[in-house]
């Protein structure tokens, strides 16, 4: 079920006088992005990805066009699932830059 932006209208402007509508629309959509980034109301599943050796950065291209990936809810490597880490965690550099001198990048099985 598809609205249109504007439908909210008779909401918002009463409140804000003055504001013109291509602005107010322009802020609920924004407030509908954020909404569903936050709440992560809207989920789909991705289809599988190979993976390659030595390899730790993959494009994930949106299962459904007109939307954007936020956040990875669930990951499996070879039927096992990956627990989550966050970036502050990652101990390894190469992880985010192949290009730093001095240090040896070491290569295992996914483990997060």
């Amino acid at each position: 079920m598809s609205k249109t932006y504007d439908l909210f209208l008779p909401w918002v402007l009463p409140d804000v006088t003055g504001c013109p509508e291509i602005t107010a629309i322009q802020a609920v959509r924004d407030s509908v992005i954020s909404f569903c980034e936050m709440s992560l109301i809207h989920q789909a599943d991705h289809d599988p990805l190979s993976a390659v050796a030595q390899q730790a950065d993959y494009d994930l291209e949106t299962p459904i066009t007109g939307s954007r990936i936020t956040k990875v809810m669930r990951l499996w490597f070879k039927g096992a699932e990956l627990a989550p880490v966050a970036p502050d965690d990652v101990g390894d550099p190469t992880i985010y830059n192949q290009q730093i001198g001095g240090v040896t990048t070491s290569y295992s099985t996914p483990k997060y």
